[in-house]
């Protein structure tokens, strides 16, 4: 059916359970369609049924992405294409370049492998300085919802965690939490920063504190 069905004027695709498909079908149905695609949401697509990657260069006009149930083998891939093709100015002068220039929003939900590579995260963002002329895909939302063993802390790595922390300051959206069958929900870049920095003001009672604060503290109690 996928080899001659014709959706011209498919908008939203939601793929519940992505079975195998051989020279992906799935693929030529949209490209051969030419349909305005916006939204697409696929569970179980990434890594091992469907090579998701030829799909989404078919699919320019793509806003919003949700994968469900994703293998983190597959994810990778996917990231380290949007951080190579985020500045859209390069799609003019060459076309391979061209990778969802419109996408918006991009969740992963329910990833049960081991987390992505986090440093390329922030690369998926323009750069707090940029030329004026410089146009990038408008990614204003990222979600990443992993489910591990909540009894084992997990945290970013500092470098990581400050860059996504100063994204959200520019008010981009960024969502990644750990979550476990209980639907108990840690917020990671919240997590980390009270680990990385709020446990400097366990660790040292005087950090935060001035120094003129400190000498004549120890002056009075001298």
């Amino acid at each position: 059916m996928l080899n001659k069905l014709m959706l011209p004027s498919l908008v939203d695709l939601e793929v519940r359970e992505c079975i195998p498909l051989e020279n992906n079908s799935l693929e030529h149905l949209v490209s051969r369609s030419n349909c305005p695609l916006r939204k697409m949401s696929l569970t179980q697509a990434l890594g091992v049924e469907l090579d998701i990657i030829p799909l989404l260069r078919v699919t320019p006009l793509l806003e919003k992405l949700v994968f469900s149930e994703a293998d983190s083998r597959g994810i990778r891939e996917l990231l380290d294409i949007l951080a190579r093709t985020k500045l859209v100015n390069d799609i003019s002068e060459d076309p391979n370049m061209m990778f969802l220039p419109h996408l918006e929003n991009l969740s992963f939900i329910g990833v049960q492998d081991e987390s992505p590579p986090w440093h390329v995260v922030p690369s998926l963002f323009p750069p707090t300085w940029h030329p004026a002329n410089s146009q990038y895909r408008p990614l204003r939302r990222f979600e990443f919802r992993i489910c591990t063993d909540l009894e084992v802390e997990h945290h970013l790595d500092k470098d990581v965690l400050l860059q996504l922390r100063e994204i959200q300051q520019r008010d981009y959206d960024l969502i990644i939490v750990n979550e476990d069958v209980n639907t108990d929900v840690t917020d990671l870049i919240q997590a980390s920063y009270d680990f990385h920095i709020g446990s400097r003001i366990s660790s040292d009672d005087n950090w935060g504190v001035e120094d003129g604060e400190e000498a004549d503290e120890k002056g009075s109690n001298a």
